[in-house]
Protein backbone atom coordinates (compact mmCIF):
# COMPACT_ATOMS: atom_id res chain seq x y z
CA UNK A 1 0.00 0.00 0.00
CA UNK A 2 1.39 3.86 -1.03
CA UNK A 3 0.97 6.31 -0.27
CA UNK A 4 -0.11 9.53 -1.65
CA UNK A 5 0.06 12.80 0.15
CA UNK A 6 -1.64 15.83 -1.57
CA UNK A 7 0.16 19.54 -1.70
CA UNK A 8 -0.67 21.08 1.63
CA UNK A 9 0.77 24.24 0.66
CA UNK A 10 -2.91 25.48 -0.07
CA UNK A 11 -4.59 23.84 2.62
CA UNK A 12 -4.80 24.63 6.64
CA UNK A 13 -2.47 22.89 9.09
CA UNK A 14 -5.22 20.99 10.77
CA UNK A 15 -6.70 19.68 7.63
CA UNK A 16 -3.18 18.33 6.01
CA UNK A 17 -3.41 14.95 7.82
CA UNK A 18 -7.37 14.93 6.78
CA UNK A 19 -6.36 14.81 2.70
CA UNK A 20 -4.12 11.97 2.29
CA UNK A 21 -5.19 9.64 -0.16
CA UNK A 22 -4.73 5.83 0.32
CA UNK A 23 -4.01 3.47 -2.57
CA UNK A 24 -5.96 0.28 -1.90
CA UNK A 25 -8.07 -2.51 -3.98
CA UNK A 26 -10.79 -1.39 -1.63
CA UNK A 27 -13.22 1.42 -2.74
CA UNK A 28 -13.50 4.52 -0.82
CA UNK A 29 -16.10 5.09 1.70
CA UNK A 30 -19.13 6.92 0.33
CA UNK A 31 -20.55 8.12 3.52
CA UNK A 32 -19.35 11.62 4.11
CA UNK A 33 -21.52 14.90 4.40
CA UNK A 34 -19.62 16.78 1.94
CA UNK A 35 -19.33 16.88 -1.86
CA UNK A 36 -15.38 15.46 -2.24
CA UNK A 37 -13.81 17.56 -5.06
CA UNK A 38 -10.10 17.23 -6.43
CA UNK A 39 -8.60 20.65 -7.13
CA UNK A 40 -5.80 20.66 -10.03
CA UNK A 41 -3.03 23.17 -8.36
CA UNK A 42 -1.47 24.65 -11.96
CA UNK A 43 1.09 27.11 -9.77
CA UNK A 44 -1.47 29.74 -10.20
CA UNK A 45 -2.69 32.30 -7.43
CA UNK A 46 -6.29 31.59 -8.68
CA UNK A 47 -6.00 27.86 -7.07
CA UNK A 48 -6.01 29.89 -3.24
CA UNK A 49 -8.98 31.80 -4.35
CA UNK A 50 -11.33 28.46 -5.45
CA UNK A 51 -9.96 26.64 -2.90
CA UNK A 52 -11.83 28.86 -0.02
CA UNK A 53 -14.88 28.91 -2.47
CA UNK A 54 -15.10 25.15 -2.69
CA UNK A 55 -14.56 24.80 0.61
CA UNK A 56 -18.05 26.75 1.21
CA UNK A 57 -20.17 25.15 -1.14
CA UNK A 58 -19.39 21.62 -1.26
CA UNK A 59 -19.44 21.83 2.96
CA UNK A 60 -15.50 20.75 3.35
CA UNK A 61 -12.35 21.55 2.14
CA UNK A 62 -11.60 20.00 -1.59
CA UNK A 63 -8.12 17.62 -1.94
CA UNK A 64 -5.49 19.96 -3.74
CA UNK A 65 -3.06 18.25 -5.68
CA UNK A 66 -0.28 19.90 -8.09
CA UNK A 67 -0.43 18.94 -11.88
CA UNK A 68 2.70 17.01 -11.95
CA UNK A 69 2.47 15.28 -8.50
CA UNK A 70 0.72 11.96 -9.70
CA UNK A 71 1.01 9.99 -12.63
CA UNK A 72 -1.34 8.73 -15.25
CA UNK A 73 -1.90 5.78 -13.23
CA UNK A 74 -2.09 7.11 -9.84
CA UNK A 75 -4.59 9.80 -11.36
CA UNK A 76 -6.74 7.25 -13.14
CA UNK A 77 -6.57 4.79 -10.03
CA UNK A 78 -8.37 7.30 -7.53
CA UNK A 79 -10.68 9.07 -10.54
CA UNK A 80 -11.62 5.70 -12.19
CA UNK A 81 -11.33 2.56 -9.50
CA UNK A 82 -11.40 3.57 -5.92
CA UNK A 83 -14.02 6.90 -6.67
CA UNK A 84 -12.56 8.89 -4.62
CA UNK A 85 -13.65 11.96 -5.69
CA UNK A 86 -17.21 13.23 -6.79
CA UNK A 87 -15.65 15.73 -8.98
CA UNK A 88 -13.13 17.50 -10.67
CA UNK A 89 -12.03 21.07 -10.68
CA UNK A 90 -8.51 22.35 -12.66
CA UNK A 91 -7.44 25.48 -11.46
CA UNK A 92 -5.63 26.96 -14.57
CA UNK A 93 -6.42 30.83 -13.50
CA UNK A 94 -7.66 32.82 -15.85
CA UNK A 95 -6.69 32.48 -19.78
CA UNK A 96 -7.65 28.96 -19.91
CA UNK A 97 -10.49 29.40 -22.05
CA UNK A 98 -7.80 30.55 -24.77
CA UNK A 99 -7.12 26.86 -24.96
CA UNK A 100 -11.14 25.97 -25.69
CA UNK A 101 -11.72 27.98 -28.87
CA UNK A 102 -8.78 26.03 -30.23
CA UNK A 103 -10.27 22.66 -29.77
CA UNK A 104 -13.39 24.26 -31.73
CA UNK A 105 -15.01 25.16 -27.89
CA UNK A 106 -17.09 27.31 -26.67
CA UNK A 107 -17.99 29.40 -23.63
CA UNK A 108 -20.90 29.26 -21.70
CA UNK A 109 -21.81 31.94 -19.45
CA UNK A 110 -23.22 31.08 -16.11
CA UNK A 111 -26.86 33.08 -15.70
CA UNK A 112 -24.75 34.70 -12.29
CA UNK A 113 -21.24 34.97 -11.19
CA UNK A 114 -20.35 31.93 -8.42
CA UNK A 115 -16.93 33.88 -7.37
CA UNK A 116 -15.51 36.54 -7.55
CA UNK A 117 14.89 52.56 -16.52
CA UNK A 118 13.75 49.53 -17.37
CA UNK A 119 11.56 49.58 -20.72
CA UNK A 120 8.15 47.61 -20.58
CA UNK A 121 9.13 45.63 -23.52
CA UNK A 122 11.98 43.99 -20.96
CA UNK A 123 9.10 41.80 -20.19
CA UNK A 124 10.34 39.25 -23.00
CA UNK A 125 12.75 38.68 -20.39
CA UNK A 126 10.84 37.93 -17.69
CA UNK A 127 8.12 35.33 -18.65
CA UNK A 128 6.45 37.31 -21.38
CA UNK A 129 6.48 35.53 -24.64
CA UNK A 130 7.14 37.93 -27.27
CA UNK A 131 6.83 41.89 -28.02
CA UNK A 132 4.26 42.82 -30.41
CA UNK A 133 5.66 45.99 -30.77
CA UNK A 134 9.17 47.68 -30.81
CA UNK A 135 10.57 51.14 -29.82
CA UNK A 136 13.34 53.36 -31.21
CA UNK A 137 14.47 54.08 -28.10
CA UNK A 138 16.78 51.53 -26.30
CA UNK A 139 15.13 49.04 -23.99
CA UNK A 140 17.40 49.64 -21.26
CA UNK A 141 19.78 52.01 -20.10
CA UNK A 142 22.27 52.02 -17.38
CA UNK A 143 25.22 54.17 -15.84
CA UNK A 144 27.90 53.86 -12.83
CA UNK A 145 27.11 56.50 -10.08
CA UNK A 146 30.35 57.00 -8.36
CA UNK A 147 29.97 60.27 -7.51
CA UNK A 148 26.31 61.38 -5.78
CA UNK A 149 24.44 63.64 -3.23
CA UNK A 150 22.17 61.91 -1.31
CA UNK A 151 19.51 63.72 -0.05
CA UNK A 152 17.34 62.60 3.42
CA UNK A 153 14.39 64.57 3.27
CA UNK A 154 12.77 63.15 6.57
CA UNK A 155 15.97 64.66 8.84
CA UNK A 156 16.82 67.45 6.14
CA UNK A 157 20.53 66.00 5.85
CA UNK A 158 22.40 66.07 2.55
CA UNK A 159 25.35 63.34 2.08
CA UNK A 160 28.40 64.00 -0.66
CA UNK A 161 29.36 60.78 -1.60
CA UNK A 162 32.28 58.88 -3.71
CA UNK A 163 33.58 55.69 -4.82
CA UNK A 164 37.22 55.29 -5.33
CA UNK A 165 40.19 52.90 -5.12
CA UNK A 166 42.05 52.70 -2.02
CA UNK A 167 45.23 53.02 -3.72
CA UNK A 168 44.60 56.01 -5.98
CA UNK A 169 44.42 59.67 -5.08
CA UNK A 170 41.07 61.21 -3.84
CA UNK A 171 39.95 63.11 -6.45
CA UNK A 172 38.68 66.66 -5.52
CA UNK A 173 35.10 65.78 -6.67
CA UNK A 174 33.92 66.14 -2.83
CA UNK A 175 35.71 69.39 -2.05
CA UNK A 176 34.01 70.75 -5.06
CA UNK A 177 30.37 69.47 -4.31
CA UNK A 178 30.22 70.77 -1.50
CA UNK A 179 31.74 74.07 -1.93
CA UNK A 180 28.98 74.52 -4.70
CA UNK A 181 26.33 73.59 -2.44
CA UNK A 182 27.30 75.96 0.50
CA UNK A 183 27.47 78.47 -2.51
CA UNK A 184 23.65 78.15 -3.74
CA UNK A 185 21.07 80.45 -2.76
CA UNK A 186 17.38 79.30 -1.33
CA UNK A 187 14.85 79.13 -3.56
CA UNK A 188 11.20 79.89 -2.52
CA UNK A 189 9.02 76.67 -3.24
CA UNK A 190 5.79 76.82 -3.79
CA UNK A 191 2.41 75.25 -1.72
CA UNK A 192 0.70 72.41 -3.54
CA UNK A 193 -2.72 73.53 -2.25
CA UNK A 194 -1.65 76.71 -4.73
CA UNK A 195 -1.75 75.02 -8.06
CA UNK A 196 -4.90 74.87 -9.94
CA UNK A 197 -7.36 71.76 -9.86
CA UNK A 198 -6.97 68.74 -12.12
CA UNK A 199 -10.13 69.73 -14.18
CA UNK A 200 -8.87 73.68 -15.27
CA UNK A 201 -6.05 71.75 -16.84
CA UNK A 202 -5.77 71.71 -20.59
CA UNK A 203 -6.55 68.39 -22.42
CA UNK A 204 -3.63 67.12 -24.45
CA UNK A 205 -5.80 67.26 -27.54
CA UNK A 206 -6.36 71.34 -26.74
CA UNK A 207 -2.60 71.09 -26.16
CA UNK A 208 -1.90 69.26 -29.85
CA UNK A 209 -1.10 66.06 -28.64
CA UNK A 210 -1.80 63.45 -31.47
CA UNK A 211 -3.26 60.38 -29.76
CA UNK A 212 -2.35 56.41 -30.82
CA UNK A 213 -6.33 56.20 -31.02
CA UNK A 214 -9.11 58.23 -30.60
CA UNK A 215 -11.44 57.97 -28.80
CA UNK A 216 -13.87 55.60 -30.67
CA UNK A 217 -11.22 53.43 -31.28
CA UNK A 218 -10.13 53.66 -27.27
CA UNK A 219 -13.67 52.54 -26.31
CA UNK A 220 -13.96 50.24 -28.82
CA UNK A 221 -11.07 48.47 -27.36
CA UNK A 222 -12.39 48.98 -23.25
CA UNK A 223 -15.44 46.86 -24.85
CA UNK A 224 -13.17 44.22 -26.14
CA UNK A 225 -11.03 44.10 -22.72
CA UNK A 226 -14.55 43.78 -21.02
CA UNK A 227 -15.30 40.77 -23.56
CA UNK A 228 -12.36 39.09 -22.57
CA UNK A 229 -13.35 39.92 -18.50
CA UNK A 230 -16.45 37.98 -19.33
CA UNK A 231 -15.59 35.01 -20.84
CA UNK A 232 -13.08 34.26 -18.03
CA UNK A 233 -9.44 35.29 -20.01
CA UNK A 234 -8.65 37.54 -17.43
CA UNK A 235 -9.69 39.57 -13.64
CA UNK A 236 -8.22 43.06 -15.06
CA UNK A 237 -6.35 44.45 -17.89
CA UNK A 238 -4.32 47.62 -17.79
CA UNK A 239 -5.31 49.40 -21.33
CA UNK A 240 -3.11 52.32 -22.46
CA UNK A 241 -1.94 54.23 -25.04
CA UNK A 242 0.32 56.92 -26.48
CA UNK A 243 -0.04 61.13 -26.92
CA UNK A 244 2.77 62.28 -28.94
CA UNK A 245 3.77 66.14 -29.96
CA UNK A 246 6.84 67.58 -31.65
CA UNK A 247 9.07 69.73 -29.36
CA UNK A 248 12.09 71.78 -30.67
CA UNK A 249 12.08 74.78 -28.09
CA UNK A 250 11.85 72.84 -24.98
CA UNK A 251 14.66 71.87 -22.68
CA UNK A 252 13.90 68.62 -20.67
CA UNK A 253 15.38 70.07 -17.23
CA UNK A 254 13.65 72.84 -17.34
CA UNK A 255 10.20 70.78 -17.89
CA UNK A 256 11.20 68.54 -15.44
CA UNK A 257 12.24 71.19 -12.70
CA UNK A 258 8.66 73.13 -13.49
CA UNK A 259 6.88 69.50 -12.99
CA UNK A 260 8.93 69.17 -9.68
CA UNK A 261 7.55 72.60 -8.33
CA UNK A 262 3.91 71.89 -9.53
CA UNK A 263 3.56 68.59 -9.36
CA UNK A 264 6.00 66.71 -6.59
CA UNK A 265 6.02 63.29 -6.39
CA UNK A 266 8.18 60.72 -4.26
CA UNK A 267 9.57 58.51 -6.89
CA UNK A 268 10.19 61.20 -9.42
CA UNK A 269 13.39 61.46 -11.73
CA UNK A 270 15.21 62.90 -14.31
CA UNK A 271 17.55 60.81 -16.49
CA UNK A 272 19.62 62.34 -19.55
CA UNK A 273 20.69 60.06 -22.08
CA UNK A 274 22.41 62.40 -24.66
CA UNK A 275 24.67 60.00 -26.36
CA UNK A 276 20.25 58.69 -27.49
CA UNK A 277 19.14 62.01 -27.76
CA UNK A 278 16.97 60.46 -24.77
CA UNK A 279 15.47 62.90 -21.55
CA UNK A 280 12.95 61.07 -19.29
CA UNK A 281 10.57 63.40 -16.81
CA UNK A 282 8.83 60.78 -14.25
CA UNK A 283 7.01 62.44 -11.42
CA UNK A 284 5.48 58.97 -10.41
CA UNK A 285 4.01 58.45 -7.25
CA UNK A 286 4.20 54.72 -7.17
CA UNK A 287 6.87 52.54 -5.86
CA UNK A 288 7.41 49.07 -7.83
CA UNK A 289 9.70 47.18 -5.37
CA UNK A 290 12.58 47.29 -3.01
CA UNK A 291 14.92 45.54 -1.12
CA UNK A 292 12.57 44.49 1.46
CA UNK A 293 10.36 43.24 -1.02
CA UNK A 294 7.80 45.94 -0.35
CA UNK A 295 5.58 47.12 -3.49
CA UNK A 296 3.19 50.29 -3.33
CA UNK A 297 0.54 49.51 -6.07
CA UNK A 298 -1.98 52.39 -7.39
CA UNK A 299 -4.84 51.54 -8.66
CA UNK A 300 -8.25 53.76 -8.69
CA UNK A 301 -8.25 57.48 -9.70
CA UNK A 302 -10.59 60.68 -9.78
CA UNK A 303 -9.93 64.20 -10.38
CA UNK A 304 -9.34 66.49 -7.82
CA UNK A 305 -12.40 69.15 -6.96
CA UNK A 306 -12.74 72.80 -7.45
CA UNK A 307 -13.40 73.38 -3.56
CA UNK A 308 -11.84 71.74 -0.77
CA UNK A 309 -15.45 70.67 -0.04
CA UNK A 310 -15.17 68.56 -3.55
CA UNK A 311 -12.25 67.58 -2.89
CA UNK A 312 -13.12 65.62 -0.06
CA UNK A 313 -16.74 64.30 -1.73
CA UNK A 314 -14.77 62.96 -4.32
CA UNK A 315 -11.95 61.10 -2.50
CA UNK A 316 -14.73 59.61 -0.46
CA UNK A 317 -16.32 58.57 -3.08
CA UNK A 318 -13.29 56.81 -4.82
CA UNK A 319 -12.51 55.16 -1.42
CA UNK A 320 -15.87 53.18 -0.82
CA UNK A 321 -16.23 53.36 -5.16
CA UNK A 322 -17.16 48.82 -5.56
CA UNK A 323 -15.30 49.26 -8.82
CA UNK A 324 -12.03 50.97 -7.79
CA UNK A 325 -11.67 48.74 -4.73
CA UNK A 326 -11.74 45.53 -7.45
CA UNK A 327 -9.12 47.53 -9.09
CA UNK A 328 -7.22 47.66 -6.18
CA UNK A 329 -7.61 44.30 -4.69
CA UNK A 330 -7.04 42.17 -7.96
CA UNK A 331 -3.77 43.71 -8.38
CA UNK A 332 -2.67 43.39 -4.87
CA UNK A 333 -3.48 39.62 -5.34
CA UNK A 334 -1.29 39.42 -8.06
CA UNK A 335 1.65 41.49 -6.13
CA UNK A 336 1.59 38.50 -4.00
CA UNK A 337 1.87 35.90 -6.05
CA UNK A 338 4.93 37.82 -8.05
CA UNK A 339 6.57 38.19 -5.31
CA UNK A 340 -2.53 65.90 -8.38
CA UNK A 341 -4.76 62.89 -8.35
CA UNK A 342 -6.52 61.00 -5.62
CA UNK A 343 -5.46 57.29 -5.59
CA UNK A 344 -5.88 53.97 -3.73
CA UNK A 345 -2.97 52.74 -2.99
CA UNK A 346 -1.82 49.79 -1.07
CA UNK A 347 1.21 47.89 0.47
CA UNK A 348 2.38 44.43 -0.13
CA UNK A 349 5.37 43.31 1.71
CA UNK A 350 7.88 40.01 1.63
CA UNK A 351 10.85 38.78 2.83
CA UNK A 352 13.72 37.05 -0.03
CA UNK A 353 15.10 34.72 0.89
CA UNK A 354 19.27 34.31 0.84
CA UNK A 355 19.94 32.55 -2.01
CA UNK A 356 17.96 34.99 -4.08
CA UNK A 357 19.52 37.96 -5.47
CA UNK A 358 18.33 41.06 -6.59
CA UNK A 359 18.35 41.20 -9.61
CA UNK A 360 16.21 37.79 -9.88
CA UNK A 361 13.74 39.53 -7.55
CA UNK A 362 13.53 42.04 -9.91
CA UNK A 363 13.04 39.74 -12.64
CA UNK A 364 10.24 37.68 -11.05
CA UNK A 365 8.06 40.62 -10.55
CA UNK A 366 8.74 42.86 -13.29
CA UNK A 367 6.40 44.55 -15.27
CA UNK A 368 4.73 45.76 -12.54
CA UNK A 369 1.01 43.86 -12.32
CA UNK A 370 -0.57 47.66 -11.78
CA UNK A 371 0.57 48.23 -15.69
CA UNK A 372 -0.72 44.86 -16.68
CA UNK A 373 -3.45 43.43 -15.43
CA UNK A 374 -4.19 39.52 -13.65
CA UNK A 375 -3.29 36.90 -14.39
CA UNK A 376 -0.11 38.64 -15.64
CA UNK A 377 1.18 36.67 -18.61
CA UNK A 378 -2.18 36.19 -20.59
CA UNK A 379 -3.06 39.69 -19.50
CA UNK A 380 -0.16 40.79 -21.46
CA UNK A 381 -0.65 38.81 -24.15
CA UNK A 382 -4.31 40.24 -25.26
CA UNK A 383 -3.03 43.74 -24.55
CA UNK A 384 -0.10 43.76 -27.10
CA UNK A 385 -2.90 42.50 -29.48
CA UNK A 386 -5.13 45.60 -28.14
CA UNK A 387 -2.58 48.11 -28.13
CA UNK A 388 -0.87 49.77 -30.99
CA UNK A 389 2.41 51.41 -30.97
CA UNK A 390 4.96 49.96 -27.92
CA UNK A 391 5.16 51.68 -24.50
CA UNK A 392 8.75 52.30 -24.53
CA UNK A 393 9.61 53.39 -21.09
CA UNK A 394 6.25 54.06 -19.94
CA UNK A 395 4.79 51.22 -17.87
CA UNK A 396 8.90 49.93 -16.95
CA UNK A 397 10.93 50.85 -13.98
CA UNK A 398 13.12 53.77 -13.19
CA UNK A 399 16.10 52.23 -10.25
CA UNK A 400 18.91 52.25 -8.98
CA UNK A 401 20.94 48.99 -7.62
CA UNK A 402 23.42 49.59 -5.01
CA UNK A 403 27.04 48.20 -4.37
CA UNK A 404 25.54 46.84 -1.55
CA UNK A 405 22.66 44.37 -2.43
CA UNK A 406 19.95 47.36 -2.11
CA UNK A 407 17.28 48.65 -4.80
CA UNK A 408 14.32 50.33 -5.01
CA UNK A 409 12.43 50.75 -8.73
CA UNK A 410 9.45 52.78 -8.86
CA UNK A 411 6.57 52.57 -12.26
CA UNK A 412 7.13 54.81 -14.60
CA UNK A 413 3.70 56.50 -14.80
CA UNK A 414 2.87 60.36 -15.59
CA UNK A 415 5.98 60.51 -17.46
CA UNK A 416 7.06 63.08 -19.95
CA UNK A 417 9.57 61.12 -22.87
CA UNK A 418 11.48 63.41 -24.48
CA UNK A 419 13.30 61.69 -27.68
CA UNK A 420 14.17 63.05 -30.61
CA UNK A 421 12.70 65.99 -30.32
CA UNK A 422 9.19 64.71 -29.68
CA UNK A 423 7.19 64.44 -26.55
CA UNK A 424 5.07 61.13 -25.54
CA UNK A 425 3.01 60.64 -22.75
CA UNK A 426 1.89 57.35 -22.00
CA UNK A 427 -1.87 56.96 -20.00
CA UNK A 428 -4.08 54.19 -19.66
CA UNK A 429 -6.53 52.21 -16.67
CA UNK A 430 -7.15 49.28 -15.54
CA UNK A 431 -9.93 47.53 -16.95
CA UNK A 432 -12.46 45.59 -15.03
CA UNK A 433 -16.02 43.66 -15.43
CA UNK A 434 -17.60 47.08 -13.61
CA UNK A 435 -16.05 49.10 -15.89
CA UNK A 436 -18.04 51.88 -18.26
CA UNK A 437 -16.52 52.21 -21.19
CA UNK A 438 -16.92 56.33 -21.05
CA UNK A 439 -15.79 56.52 -17.84
CA UNK A 440 -12.01 55.06 -18.12
CA UNK A 441 -11.35 56.99 -21.71
CA UNK A 442 -12.17 60.02 -19.30
CA UNK A 443 -10.00 58.64 -16.68
CA UNK A 444 -6.92 58.19 -19.07
CA UNK A 445 -7.55 61.62 -20.48
CA UNK A 446 -6.97 62.79 -16.85
CA UNK A 447 -4.01 61.31 -16.04
CA UNK A 448 -1.90 63.26 -18.94
CA UNK A 449 -3.32 66.58 -17.77
CA UNK A 450 -0.64 67.97 -15.50
CA UNK A 451 2.46 66.69 -17.92
CA UNK A 452 0.44 68.43 -20.91
CA UNK A 453 -0.04 71.34 -18.58
CA UNK A 454 3.78 71.85 -17.87
CA UNK A 455 4.86 71.41 -21.32
CA UNK A 456 2.63 73.95 -22.53
CA UNK A 457 3.36 76.32 -19.49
Amino acid sequence: MANVALSGDLVQEHLKRSVIVKKQSKEVSKEVDFVRTLLIDNYDSYTYNIYQELSVVNGGPPFVVRNDEWTWEEAYYYLYEARAFDNIVISPGPGSPALGYVHGGKIVLAPEPIHGHLRYNLKVECGATFNHHRSSSPDACFFFADNFLVIDHRCNDVYIMSLFEVDKALSSWLDDAEKRLLDLQVSSTKNAEDNPSMSALASPFEAGFVSEKSREQYLEDVEKCLEYIKNGQSYELCLTTQFRKRITDLAPIDLYMSLRDKNPAPYAAWLNFSKHNLSICCFSAEQFLDEILEAKAIKGTSPRGSSSHEDEQLKLILQYSEKDQAENLMIVDLLRNDLGLHTLVSTVRGERRADVSSVECVRAAFPGGSMTGAPKLRSMEMLDSLESCSRGIYSGSIWYFSIISTFDLNIVIRTVVMHDGEASIGAGGAIVALSIPEDECDEMILKTRAPVKAIVE
